[in-house]
């Protein structure tokens, strides 16, 4: 999905703007997070993009809510001040849209042409949207011809997102002084950026499915890919901020000063997948372990309802391996523990590993702790590579 910097006057295609802007400046993808700012920083060299700087910060508390930005005076200052910073230079910026507010459906089309196929889009999303389309950005992507009942039909993901949230990100980005150029949304970003490194394993029943999983703040989004195409979406509403939260609590009064990052900084899990927890009680500790095996439940669930799309007994919505990202990703032995509660593989993704970091400079030192809470921003930057 590629929305214009002006979302009313039409769409405009990322790869062809961005092989037009990156061969002149910088560019920057920015990823609007409920929890914090995350931005990468390109430049356009010798025929591949180059990671010149990365930077994140907080978001103001309570600035973005279910993807919208509620206070983009004080998103804008946040995004100002941390360019001013580290002196970033560049103007132009990608942007992503995402949350419970964005709406994905899988839907069949009849045979048609592509630029058809835009011009119906709209009229057929009246059917499946749970908010009026005449408010949305909408958008759609062909992802495969199925024969069905010798009548050729169009697999086709549609893509829908409130009009609220489109506007108040561009909006929040002009404030800090930004020219927005485009805009993708977050499912599409985060699988670009981690799906390109998961080598497809051909079977006799077709390409094996590849599950992604995005550890967020405000919640956890699971995805499933096949043949590079997003297959499955499902929202978990458990995230970093409910870990966190657990542990503001056991503290007392002091732990509403208390930020996600130095909250979380406290868990791990140890070579058996145990969780750990510094300085934390008993009561504590059973109380973190329940949340996460909340989580993994939902995980499994997710895994199962994607398995059951398919006919009993068929092998192709198996899931068995798992890469995860994310900010909570980083929590040190998380994938070893979901491995064995989930019983498959689980790899942390390295979202950055596309990019040449040879220019990063002081970047780098921050970067080592967190390359996974880029993997929005990551795959903004991959869709110039994918061109």
């Amino acid at each position: 999905m590629a929305v214009s910097a002006r979302p009313p006057t039409g769409r405009i295609s990322v790869n062809k703007l961005l092989s037009r802007l990156l061969g002149s400046q910088a560019l920057l993808a920015l990823d609007i997070g409920s929890s914090n700012l995350k931005m990468l920083q390109i430049e356009h060299c010798s025929g591949s993009p180059v990671l010149r700087s990365a930077h994140s910060c907080p978001t103001p508390r309570g600035a973005v809510e279910n993807g919208i930005v509620k206070n983009k005076q004080a998103v804008a200052a946040s995004i100002r001040t941390m360019l001013d910073r580290h002196e970033v230079k560049g103007t132009r910026v990608l942007l992503a849209a995402g949350g419970p507010s964005l709406a994905l459906r899988w839907i069949e089309m009849p045979l048609m042409s592509e630029a058809d196929l835009k011009g119906a889009i709209k009229f057929e999303a009246r059917k499946h949207l749970p908010f009026s389309a005449d408010h949305a950005v909408v958008d759609c992507r062909i992802l495969s011809r199925r024969a069905r009942q010798a009548e050729d039909k169009l697999r086709v993901l549609l893509i829908a997102v409130p009009r609220t949230m489109v506007d108040s990100r561009f909006e929040a980005a002009e404030l800090a002084g930004l020219d927005p150029v485009c805009m993708d949304i977050e499912p599409l970003a985060a699988v670009r950026a981690v799906a390109r490194k998961i080598p497809k394993v051909e079977l006799s029943w077709g390409t094996q499915p590849q599950a992604v999983l995005v550890l967020g703040s405000a919640g956890t989004d699971f995805y499933v890919t096949k043949d590079s195409d997003l297959e499955f979406s499902r929202r978990i509403p458990i995230g970093g901020s409910n870990l966190a939260g657990i542990i503001a609590e056991s503290i007392g009064p002091e732990g509403r000063h208390i930020d996600e990052h130095e909250a979380l900084s406290r868990i791990s899990f140890d070579e058996t997948g145990a969780l750990q927890i510094s300085g934390g009680s008993s009561e504590l500790t059973d109380s973190l372990r329940a949340e996460t095996a909340r989580l993994v439940q939902e995980i499994r669930r997710s895994c199962s309802y994607y398995q059951s799309l398919f006919p009993e007994g068929s092998y192709e919505g198996i899931v068995s391996k798992l890469s995860i990202g994310g900010g909570l990703a980083s929590v040190p032995g998380l994938s070893r523990h979901l491995s064995n509660e989930l019983d498959m593989a689980v790899e942390v993704a390295d979202p950055l590993a596309m990019l040449s970091l040879s220019s990063v400079g002081e970047s780098l030192d921050m970067l080592n702790g967190k390359r996974m809470s880029f993997i929005v921003s990551a795959g903004l930057v991959a869709a110039h590579m994918a061109a």
